[in-house]
């Protein structure tokens, strides 16, 4: 609590205040408190476990004020002034929905198109962390390294997209999740949320020719080819045949979706 005064004749001599809500000005004080000192600007700080009421009976998103009158050197008072609103916020933020571009990543070192949705009505949302696991057991999560992003202004409604984590060591085959985790106004972070499993595709598929010559003659399309598609992880495979023509040109198929084999 921050307060400036001055007195240019008998100057400061004591600072009174309470804590409480609008109807009930001395709710945790209980009465006025006295602070003597004669500086023109004091700053301290209040410990709910010092006052003479806590918050256990005051609903979340209450409002308290602080209120404080100055007194001089012979005794005369200053009006009361009263501070802005100081929001009870008791929960914390709501845990975050995190969203990925897909399910693969075909990359080693990143994962790209994360985004994250949180929310926290009083207080607002002032920060978010975020990091890449192996695992989405307690264990895994707070053992993890967070990067930490502060959100100015804080908003009541946090929304962000297009979150890379770089800087990785994935393996292919490997299986990853994001998590992300916010903190509110009153500094209590919200539990982790967690996106659906990325996993790590660094092989290309590969694709052979399995039936008919090396050198197939034709004089008239269509012909038939049976191939084999080698591929260890991705489901559905999307394959572009290109023929390529003798006299240098070449004719594109459009591209279709199959399975492995």
């Amino acid at each position: 609590i921050s307060c400036e005064a001055n007195d240019t004749q008998s100057g400061i001599s004591e600072y009174r205040y309470t804590i409480g809500t609008f109807e009930n000005p001395t709710l945790f004080t209980g009465e006025w408190r006295s602070l003597f000192t004669k500086q023109g600007a004091v700053s301290l700080t209040v410990n709910f476990s010092d006052l003479a009421a806590g918050l256990e009976g005051v609903a979340d998103g209450s409002a308290l004020y602080v209120r404080i009158r100055v007194g001089n050197g012979v005794g005369l008072w200053s009006s009361e002034k009263t501070s802005q609103a100081i929001i009870i916020d008791k929960t914390p933020a709501s845990t975050p929905v995190v969203g990925t571009g897909g399910k693969y990543t075909v990359y080693d070192f990143k994962i790209e198109k994360i985004s994250i949705s949180s929310s926290d009505g009083q207080s607002g949302i002032t920060h978010y962390a975020y990091t890449a696991v192996t695992g989405t057991d307690p264990q895994t999560l707070a053992a993890a390294e967070w990067i930490e992003v502060t959100v100015v202004p804080s908003v009541t409604t946090l929304t962000v997209s297009n979150i890379v984590l770089d800087n990785l060591a994935l393996v292919h085959g490997g299986m990853y999740y994001a998590a992300v985790k916010t903190r509110n106004g009153a500094g209590d972070w919200s539990a982790p949320g967690v996106s659906s499993a990325i996993t790590a595709d660094l092989h290309a598929p590969d694709i052979v020719f399995t039936d008919g010559p090396e050198e197939i003659v034709l004089n008239a399309l269509p012909a038939e080819l049976e191939y084999e598609i080698v591929e260890d992880i991705g489901a559905h495979i999307e394959v572009k045949l290109t023929l390529l023509l003798p006299t240098g040109g070449s004719v594109e198929y459009p591209p279709f979706t199959t399975a492995p084999g």
